[in-house]
């Protein structure tokens, strides 16, 4: 499995991380291999990490690529956001101080990872 970071910046409307995690996941057929999607927003757009299997990191950059491209071209409620950033580089701001220090306090690196939370 492949975690790829992405940034979007906003665009005309404001999305709840529900709001684009929901759409990301209709976006996704089966070729993508998208397995869990986690997103953090702020007022500027949202960071966006697609866990994706795949056979390749360069594939899972694809799926990814791919993946916002569709939905960014093919969702009015997206006018004007921008895919600013896509890689499967550790992005800081989204992994905040419990991944990077270790644990938090309830043992989980990243928030809201259950597949049932209302977070994720």
């Amino acid at each position: 499995m492949y975690l790829v970071n992405t940034r979007l910046t906003a665009g005309v409307e404001p999305l709840s991380r529900t709001r684009l995690r929901e759409l990301l996941l209709e976006a996704a057929d089966t070729a993508d291999g998208l397995q869990h999607v986690y997103v953090q927003t702020d007022p500027a757009g949202a960071d966006v990490t697609l866990f994706l299997l795949a056979t390749s990191l360069a594939a899972a950059e694809g799926s990814a690529l791919r993946l916002h491209t569709a939905l960014l071209t093919s969702r009015a409620e997206l006018r004007g956001w921008v895919l600013v950033r896509s890689g499967a580089d550790l992005v800081a701001a989204l992994a905040g101080p419990a991944l990077l220090s270790g644990a938090g306090p309830d043992g989980k690196a990243l928030p809201g990872q259950e597949p049932d939370s209302a977070e994720c």
